[in-house]
């Protein structure tokens, strides 16, 4: 029986080592990690996967159970697609006036 689980939480997108990381004593059972799953997928339609490791004394781990939840949401893109006839915008930096000085100064002396 472990004594630790450990629980990787990801979103679309995002790597398991890269989640949120839970640690669990109360799930000793694939039954239980089912049951929190599920639990954990109904409160929040973001999470995508969820990973349970057992961790032992020794510090050995294995994996417990997986779950993938086929209702996820991914999250919305900021900077989706534009909408039909409209470009995108293209600033161009203008030289510092400084430089204009410096050049200008530098003509002088020529």
């Amino acid at each position: 029986m472990p004594d630790v689980t450990e629980i990787y939480i990801c979103k679309h997108g995002q790597r398991l080592e890269d989640g949120k990381l839970e640690i669990s004593r109360e799930i000793h059972s694939r039954t239980d990690a089912e049951e929190d799953a599920r639990e954990i997928c109904g409160k929040d339609q973001t999470v995508y996967r969820i990973a349970y490791y057992a961790i032992d004394d020794d510090g050995e781990f294995r994996l417990y159970f997986t779950h993938i939840n086929p209702a996820a949401e991914p999250e919305e893109d900021p900077w989706g697609p534009l909408p039909p006839g409209v470009r995108p915008t293209v600033f161009i930096r203008k030289r510092h006036s400084m430089v204009r000085i410096w050049f200008w100064f530098k003509s002088l002396w020529r």
